[in-house]
C-alpha cells in the first residue's frame, strides 16, 4: 500500500512543522516538539498488526481462563468472558475500529474476571493469576516507541 501510514504521517509532520510551528506561542512550542516527537517514534506501520496479535493473546487467555477455572466463575462473568471471545472468534476486522473493540471488550471482559478475582467472587486461584500475569507481560514485550516505553 502506497503511502504507508508512516508516509502519511511523515507528510503531515513536514506540513506541521513548516506552516503550524512558526505560528506557535513559546509555551505551545513546547507540547508541539512532544506530538511532532510522538509522531516520529511511532510504529504506525505495524499499530494494526500488533493490536491483533494483542486480541489474539487476550482471546487466547480468556479461552484458558475459561477451559480451566470456568467451573469456579459466576455464570455472569462466564458469559461476559464468551461474549467477548465469540467477538474476537467471529473473523478478521474489516477496520481498526472494529479491532480496537474487539481489544475494548477483551480488556473489559478480563478486567470483570481480576474485579471478580479482587473482590472474593471468584476463589483465590494462584494458577488463575499466574496465568494472568504472564500474559499480561507478554504483551507488554512487544515493541513500543521509545516515549511509551520511558513513561513506565
Amino acid at each position: 500500500m502506497r503511502p504507508t501510514p508512516e508516509e502519511i504521517i511523515a507528510s503531515a509532520r513536514t506540513l506541521m512543522k513548516d506552516h503550524v510551528a512558526p505560528e506557535l506561542s513559546s509555551e505551545a512550542q513546547a507540547h508541539f516538539r512532544r506530538v511532532m516527537s510522538a509522531l516520529r517514534n511511532g510504529r504506525w506501520n505495524e499499530t494494526a498488526f500488533d493490536l491483533l496479535h494483542e486480541n489474539e493473546a487476550l482471546a487466547a487467555l480468556i479461552h484458558a481462563c475459561l477451559d480451566q477455572h470456568g467451573r469456579s466463575l459466576p455464570e455472569s462473568l462466564i458469559g461476559q468472558l464468551r461474549s467477548a471471545s465469540e467477538r474476537q472468534a467471529a473473523g478478521t476486522p474489516r477496520s481498526f475500529a472494529e479491532a480496537n473493540a474487539v481489544n475494548h471488550a477483551l480488556r473489559k471482559a478480563l478486567t470483570g474476571l481480576i474485579e471478580a478475582m479482587r473482590d472474593g467472587q471468584v476463589p483465590d486461584d494462584a494458577a488463575l493469576g499466574s496465568l494472568i500475569v504472564a500474559v499480561s507481560l507478554g504483551l507488554q514485550d512487544r515493541p513500543q516507541p521509545d516515549d511509551v516505553q520511558k513513561e513506565r
